[in-house]
Order: structure tokens, then C-alpha cells, then sequence
């Protein structure tokens, strides 16, 4: 079985107007999408669109093609970005839906050739309290050597606009995952977030010792941001309000 579990930390920080950074921790499930039915059989606390403590839930991704399975919904979206079809295997790295409750910032789609070879990630990207998504489509080969950039287009913090570039730096995840984002606007670097964790096998024992760390993670993650979001306002950043005008 592909599928596993990642345990690291998150790392968050804005260098401008004020300093702000903090780091969590975290797990996340890696799910290679053809071992759907299998982990929905083989693990006791984790189900496919059936209430359980850790839940993939069919609605939860890609709500704009509800009639497609979801590695069928990452193949069609990538190559409406990019005109590449993916023809190998697709994992899923972000978040399930824990006790009935789902929120996640992102959730990274890697997508395989029929070599074997990381080709993309495709990043779903969620914002709150709009629940909005966006996609990027974010080239690997590129993305290996921090030459991948593109403009923001979609509003995630309301202490940030959209006149800035992402810039993505991928490592194929193996035992080690690795991703770090930085925004750039004019005057350079504004914000960067690392995502580092270990790999460890995705059990029903390994599963089961994180939900009982962090019960319901989703929940921790949206507390986590409010929290953020406050101590940068009371820092005086300036808050830019939400217009609902994405870029395409």
C-alpha cells in the first residue's frame, strides 16, 4: 500500500509590516486515491463517505464536479490549467473530515506520469469564513529548483492582497515531505510557510495514537488561524477586505 501517514510541523512567517511567525504541529494523511476502497476496508477509524472519526468525504473536494470521482476531478481540472493529462498514480495530501467536521487551507494533489515521476501538484486551496476554493497548478520539475512563480489570485487572508507572486518550492514526498511557499510583492519577500513532516505507516494503531492527540484536527486548524489573524490585527497590520473579485 502507497497511502501513509505524514507527523511534522507547520511554519508560518510574515517579515512585513510587523513581524509575525509561529509553528504547529500536525499530521496528515497521504491517500493514494486507487487505495480508496482498500483503506475504507482495512482501517477501523477511517471510512469513504460514511460517518467515522477520520472521513473522506466524496463533497468535501472539487464541489465544481460533483459527478466525478475525485482523481477523475484533479485529472480534469489539471488539464484545464495546464493541457497536461495525467496519466499515472495521484496522492492526496491534506485534510479529512474528523467527527463530522471539515475545513481545510489546502489539500496538495501530487500527480504521477506512468513512469513514476512527480509531474504536479495541484493545490485546492480553501479560504474562511467564505469557503471558497481556488486551484493552482504548480509544475514539479520547476517547482524542484524554486523556479516555479506565479500571481496570487485568490484572497485567503485578509492582511494580504492579491498584488503579489507565489513562489513553490516541491520535493516529491518520500520519507520526508517537504513544501515551502513564499509571497513575493514589490518590495521582495512578505510571507513564507514550510511544511516539514515524517513519514510513518498509515495503520489503524497509527491512526488511531493521532486522532487521540488532536480529536478533531480541522477544528485546531481553523482555531489556529482565527488566533493568528487576531494577533496580527492587534499588531496594526492593516486589514484589506474581502471584494469576492478573484483573478481567473
Amino acid at each position: 500500500m502507497k497511502s501513509r501517514l505524514y507527523r511534522g510541523q507547520v511554519r508560518h512567517r510574515r517579515l512585513r509590516p510587523k513581524n509575525n511567525s509561529f509553528c504547529y504541529s500536525l499530521f496528515m494523511p497521504a491517500i493514494d486515491l486507487d487505495e480508496l476502497a482498500q483503506l475504507n476496508d482495512e482501517l477501523r477509524w477511517f471510512s469513504v463517505d460514511r460517518f467515522n472519526w477520520a472521513q473522506f468525504r466524496r463533497a468535501d473536494y472539487f464541489p465544481n464536479k460533483p459527478d466525478l470521482p475525485v482523481k477523475q476531478a484533479v485529472i480534469e481540472t489539471l488539464h484545464e490549467l495546464t493541457g497536461y493529462r495525467c496519466d499515472g498514480r495521484i496522492e492526496m495530501i491534506g485534510q479529512l473530515r474528523y467527527l463530522g467536521i471539515y475545513f481545510s487551507p489546502i489539500n496538495c494533489f501530487y500527480c504521477y506520469d506512468s513512469d513514476g515521476q512527480l509531474q504536479y501538484l495541484l493545490a485546492e486551496v480553501s479560504n474562511t469564513p467564505w469557503l471558497e476554493k481556488h486551484y493552482y497548478a504548480v509544475n514539479c520539475r520547476r517547482a524542484r529548483c524554486g523556479q516555479e512563480a506565479m500571481n496570487k489570485a485568490f484572497h485567503v487572508s485578509p492582511f494580504m492582497d492579491l498584488d503579489m507572486d507565489y513562489h513553490w518550492r516541491i520535493k516529491p514526498p518520500t520519507k520526508r515531505l517537504h513544501l515551502h511557499i513564499e509571497n513575493h510583492d514589490s518590495e521582495g519577500k512578505l510571507f513564507d510557510a514550510t511544511l516539514a513532516m515524517i513519514q510513518q505507516p498509515l495503520n489503524s494503531r497509527n491512526l488511531f495514537r493521532e486522532l487521540i492527540k488532536t480529536p478533531i484536527m480541522t477544528v485546531s486548524v481553523v482555531a489556529k488561524i482565527y488566533w493568528q489573524a487576531l494577533k496580527i490585527w492587534l499588531k496594526g497590520v492593516p486589514y484589506i477586505p474581502h471584494n469576492m473579485d478573484h483573478r481567473s
